[in-house]
């Protein structure tokens, strides 16, 4: 390879690398310790997953590489549990990393609690508290990333974002993920909340519940409209839906152009069947047929009349070529105009069958019968439409 060129795919390979790596310095990394537990082993095992897709969620953060158990490194360091500040200290050696999540987690009656705590190099510790039901088993769960969410936002301190909520004229109270979160008042109201996904609620008295979802951005702020929710079905709702659709039925639109779709597809349709009987009234023509007679096998009748070969008892070949050019035109005619009307004859039946008959109507029905007889003496197509 000369110099030149190995000099310049380094600088290309350079460009296109230094953004990519600058970009992963400068997002923080941290290792998360797979929670211990001595009762809640199937709860502490999705909550460790939880936390590592919680991580993703905020902007500037990332998951350090690697799998790393909190129980193994206590063990091998011969830790206390919890860890000492020097065994954590410890850890984080044995783990690589300047900073790592670490959690305990215990049964209690129906639920669980976390403690969640947080080890930086060089800066205090920091800890939350997670309390929730021991069904939360499922590391995908909605639910349980959300409180991982809000945990890691308390552990690293994480800006909280804003919640611009709009709900027509309600005045009532507003429930964040199952928590009451604030009032609404004249239908609007602003909320400061943990960044990441969360469930709202606004319950009014005398107003059916409003619900939806948002995702509030770290340090940032979103907007969130509750629309009233639809009146459910009863009854009298189910049986007006038939008479809705009776009434939609007896428009006449569709029907109208269903029959002009049949006319048209009909016409276009008879077209294409006389140019096949034209092109087979020129292929039986007894000049034609002497002149193809009266060529070899291997040749063929049109090109052979182009050329101006001459055939003995059959007509001049000019003669010839006229007849291979109009079977020719009535050919491309017979194509189109039996696919086109083909096709507006299916349109033209949907458009009437789909209309379908009210309770007044006869029921109208069409019947192609395609009775096409190809000769000497033509064929015919029949279209029968009964009322």
């Amino acid at each position: 390879m000369r110099p030149w060129f190995a000099a310049l795919v380094a600088a290309l390979v350079v460009c296109v690398l230094a953004p990519s790596a600058a970009a992963e310095r400068s997002s923080k990394q941290v290792q998360v310790l797979a929670v211990m537990s001595d009762d809640a082993f199937e709860p502490a095992q999705a909550l460790t997953v939880a936390l590592k897709r919680a991580v993703t969620h905020f902007e500037g953060w990332s998951v350090a590489k690697g799998d790393f158990s909190l129980e193994v490194m206590v063990t091998a360091l011969n830790c206390s549990v919890p860890p000492d500040p020097s065994c954590l200290q410890k850890i984080g050696a044995k783990v690589g990393t300047d900073r790592y999540v670490w959690a305990t987690m215990k049964r209690e009656g129906s639920n669980v609690v976390a403690v969640v705590r947080l080890w930086e190099k060089g800066s205090q510790a920091s800890e939350t508290e997670l309390r929730y039901s021991a069904n939360l088993t499922d590391p995908s769960d909605d639910s349980l990333l959300k409180l991982a969410q809000g945990a890691f936002a308390k552990l690293v301190g994480v800006a909280s974002g804003t919640l611009a909520l709009k709900a027509s004229k309600l005045n009532g109270e507003v429930l964040v993920d199952g928590e009451i979160a604030g009032n609404m008042i004249d239908g609007r109201v602003e909320l400061s909340l943990s960044p990441g996904e969360h469930e709202v609620r606004v319950r009014a008295p005398g107003q059916p519940e409003r619900v939806g979802s948002v995702t509030i951005p770290t340090g940032g702020r979103a907007e969130l409209v509750l629309a009233p929710p639809k009146p459910p079905r009863t009854e009298a709702s189910e049986e007006q839906e038939p008479v809705e659709a009776e009434a939609e039925r007896s428009k006449p639109g569709a029907p109208i152009a269903g029959y002009l779709a049949l006319g048209v597809g009909g016409a276009l349709v008879l077209g294409g069947v006389y140019s096949m009987i034209r092109v087979n009234s020129i292929n039986s023509d007894d000049g034609f047929d002497r002149y193809r007679r009266g060529l070899s096998s291997g040749q063929d009748v049109c090109d052979e009349a182009e050329k101006g070969t001459s055939v003995s008892g059959a007509p001049p070949a000019s003669e010839i070529s006229d007849q291979c050019s109009q079977a020719l035109t009535f050919e491309r005619l017979e194509l189109v105009f039996l696919s086109v009307g083909v096709f507006s004859l299916g349109v033209g039946t949907y458009l009437i069958l789909s209309h379908g008959p009210s309770k007044n109507e006869k029921v109208s029905a069409l019947r192609v019968d395609p009775r096409i007889g190809i000769g000497p003496h033509g064929g015919r197509l029949d279209l029968r439409l009964s009322f």
